[in-house]
This record gives structure tokens, sequence and C-alpha cells, in this order.
């Protein structure tokens, strides 16, 4: 962690100022950056540094991930008996932390597809220039989109909720102008009105309360006219939606990770074989159109273990949304965005398959 992380982060708690314990610190030999120490808030307690990563997880939540992945550092931040009674939202959540913890450290390869992935679902952006503002990525996972931000100039800050945080930090520490953080969207340890921009791309759906929460509470956090953009999925997908797949997604994401993980390849091999193969020997031969209309098009650009990966988002996330076009727009409005455009990710099998939201924070 570069000390400058403090000039961006806060308590999730109580949002106060959060100061270093200087003799707790172990510092990189080459650049002094922070590898491993604590953090203190005057009111809400310690905070740990692990891996060169603030981990500003709230209390309801961070006993749960150390114990999960360090347990040892439960005594150096005094948590050893913290409990906390959680709402079914909450234990979602936790959920979600572990599934995405296990996804992203499984399936932590960046492909150069992701860039053009990125450029799509950020199209409104795509001839903004991010050199000397800060701007955030939500939901960064394993910093696919991330490491493209960065290229792009100015100080990028990703947040993600679980443990792919450190395959981010370890895709995207060649960046001087990079900055890794684990919190929670609905708490989220960023000051207020610090940020020119942020963008989350194909997470606010999963968030247990449901997106609403998490367009409000990173309203905050920008400067006032600062901007925003969000990608969402559309009503072909969701919990609380009908389609084919929902039965099938309702019973296999109660398994063990490591059962879906293989179900998750052995779906990949299928539509390798039966759908990707077909359609590249039809395109081949001069066939286009035909391959055009054999399913997964989407997916042809994938490898194998980059299809098992998309499987595995599909049917091991605990909580899924899906909206429509007023909906999103609706949630933006309540949240206090302004200057509010929605508009569709078509696929050749689907449109409005899913969304992109932009806005501003209301100016002063």
């Amino acid at each position: 962690m570069k000390r400058k992380m403090l000039e961006y982060i806060c308590c999730p708690e109580c949002r106060g100022e959060l100061e270093l314990l200087e003799k707790e610190l172990e510092l990189s030999g080459s650049n002094s950056d922070i590898v491993n120490g604590l953090l203190t808030c005057g009111r809400c307690g310690l905070f740990p540094i692990i891996n060169a990563i603030p981990r500003l997880l709230p209390k309801k939540y961070l006993p749960d991930y150390l114990f999960a992945f360090y347990p040892e550092w439960l005594e150096k931040c005094k948590l050893n008996n913290y409990t906390v009674n959680k709402s079914s939202e909450e234990i979602n959540t936790v959920k979600t932390l572990l599934s995405f913890s296990f996804e992203w450290s499984t399936y932590n390869t960046n492909y150069d597809f992701w860039q053009k992935e990125f450029n799509i679902f950020t199209r409104p952006w795509n001839n903004k220039q991010f050199t000397g503002k800060v701007i955030a990525d939500f939901g960064c996972g394993m910093g696919r989109y991330t490491s493209v931000a960065c290229r792009r100039g100015g100080e990028i800050i990703a947040m993600d909720l679980s443990n792919a945080i450190e395959s981010a930090y370890n895709n995207c520490k060649e960046f001087n102008n990079f900055h890794a953080v684990q919190g929670d969207i609905c708490n989220p340890p960023v000051k207020e009105k610090i940020l020119d921009m942020y963008y989350s791309l194909g997470v606010l759906h999963h968030i247990p309360q449901g997106a609403q929460y998490g367009l409000k509470s990173l309203l905050p956090l920008l400067k006032f006219k600062g901007e925003m953009l969000v990608w969402l999925y559309g009503t072909t997908r969701g919990d609380k939606r009908f389609h084919p797949g929902k039965l099938g997604r309702s019973l296999i994401k109660k398994l063990p990770l490591k059962l879906i993980n293989v179900f998750s390849w052995m779906y990949a091999i299928l539509v390798y074989l039966f759908f990707k193969i077909p359609a590249h020997l039809l395109t081949v031969v001069g066939l286009s159109k035909i391959a055009g209309k054999i399913p997964f098009p989407t997916w042809r650009k994938y490898s194998l273990k980059a299809i098992a990966c998309n499987v595995f988002d599909i049917y091991a996330t605990p909580v899924e949304y899906g909206y429509n076009k007023e909906e999103i727009e609706q949630m933006m409005k309540e949240a206090g965005y302004c200057n509010i455009k929605v508009e569709a990710v078509d696929t050749s099998f689907r449109e409005r398959a899913s969304w992109i939201g932009i806005g501003n924070r209301q100016p002063i």
C-alpha cells in the first residue's frame, strides 16, 4: 500500500480518518510501500493491511473473512471474540465474498479480450481522458478491467469485497497509478467527494439488497458533477425473473464451490466441442451466416478456461438480479443521480441482454 492511499480511504464504519500504526508496519525494501501493518480508527478500532492491501471490510464481515483466509490476523485486530447477528442479506454477502474469492483465485488469467469488453461496456466514455482524475473500479474482481483503466491514466482505485483483490493487485501492481482496497460497496471505505469518476461492471446486480443500495452508497463518493457508469444484467437474468436456466441455477448454487467448479468445466467442454469448434469450422469454409446462428456466440473468442469461468460466474453467485431499462432509470433517479442515460447492450441472440447506465452527481 502506498501512503498516498490514506488520501482516499476512510473507516467503513464511521467514515472517520484512518491512521497508520507506524510501529506495526512491515515495509517493502525497494520503495517503502507498506506490505503488512495496521490501520486504526479512533472510534472503530483496527483494520489490517495484508499483502500490501488495506482490508477495510465492515466489522460484521471482517472476522468471517480473516477466519477463512488469515486467521492469525484475528488476534492482531482484536477480533477473536467479535460476534454479530447477521440478517439474511448479510449472510448472503458473506457467501458472495467466498464465492468470488474462489472464482477469481481460480480463474485469474488476464486475457487480451478483456480490453475489448471494457471498451464495449464503457463505450460512453471511449473518448474520455482519465489523466489527472481519481477513478474507482468498484467490484474489480481479479482486475481484468482495472488494468485497462490504468493504461488510460489518472489514479485508479480498485475495490472488491472478496479475496479477488489479491489477484487484482498481482495483475495491476506494475502500474504506478494503481491502488487496491478490500471493501464493501454498501459500506465503501472511500472518502466522500474524492472521485471524479467511478464505474462498476457486472457487480451491483449481485448485491443481496439489490443494485439500488450500491447506487445510493456510491453517490456521496463522487465530486459534484462527477461521472458514473454501471453495467447491469437485463431481465433474462435474475433469480426473481423466469428464465429456463433458473431451476438449474437455484439447485447448483447450493453445491460446494469445488463441485460447482467441476460442473463448470464439464459444461465448458461441451460448449467448446459442440458449439465453438463447429462455429469456427463453418466460418473457415465461408458459412459465417450459419455459424452466426449457433448458440454461445459471445464465448467463441474465449479459451476453454475462460468459458469455464463464465459458467462458474453464472451458477455460483448466491444472489443475482436482472433489470429493465425503466427500473434502472428509476433506481438511479431515486439514488440522486442526474443526466441519466440507459442504453442496451445487445447480443446476436438477444436484444437488451444487459444495460449500461451513466449519470452524474448533482452540481452544488
